[in-house]
């Protein structure tokens, strides 16, 4: 992949970062609220099936597949922390299969990085589309806090958007050390933002 188009796609991912989430959205494509409790419980359940296989634990941390041949969106202090582009990085898919990726590029000013799987696709991803959030939607953080646990597996948080300016967006979703990199998904299981950084006790 020429070097100009990965920085492309990563300078996409980057806009608007801020405290909470990064949203590229930019469309009045909102996945529509539930009305009841019972609906809302079902809509979730949906979201986090939809999305898992597509969030990866990588390094320490939690990436994002973002394309069928396996474009992994992280931030860069998860994938580049001592490590250079071309460097080779462990990968555990939610089922616990794990893999490798060659690092690809990394934007330090904006923390964002990719990341590529090694190996034969095609791989679940979520796809960076236009979708956006509204102030008080739901939404759903994703990760592999502190790494891939077998015994755990991937751990789903709902929040709902508590602020929101043109590209970016703050959730009151609990974030633990090693979320970093991972994503946000509204109630449809689509991509919505990526976590950049946490206010409190627990560093994204």
């Amino acid at each position: 992949m020429k070097r100009n188009l990965i920085l492309a796609l990563l300078l996409i991912a980057s806009v608007g970062l801020i405290a909470g989430a990064v949203s590229w959205g930019r469309s009045p494509q909102i996945a529509s609220r539930p009305t009841n409790t019972s609906g809302l419980q079902q809509r979730v359940r949906s979201a986090i099936e939809r999305a898992s296989p597509a969030v990866v634990s990588i390094g320490n941390a939690t990436g994002t597949i973002i394309s069928p041949d396996g474009l992994v969106l992280s931030q860069a202090h998860v994938t580049h922390e001592g490590r250079n582009d071309g460097d080779q990085v462990d990968v555990f898919f939610s089922d616990g299969k794990k893999t490798t990726a060659t690092l690809l590029a990394q934007i330090s000013s904006a923390d964002v990085s990719l990341a590529k799987i090694n190996g034969g696709g095609p791989f679940p991803f979520l796809q960076l589309t236009n979708r956006a959030v509204a102030l008080g939607d739901y939404v759903i953080k994703l990760g592999h806090p502190q790494g891939y646990q077998a015994d755990r597996g991937l751990v789903a948080r709902l929040g709902r958007v508590i602020c929101t300016e043109p590209g970016h967006h703050v959730t009151d979703c609990l974030l633990q050390g090693g979320d970093s990199g991972g994503p946000f998904v509204d109630l449809d299981g689509e991509l919505v933002g990526m976590v950049q950084s946490s206010v409190g006790l627990f560093p994204g």
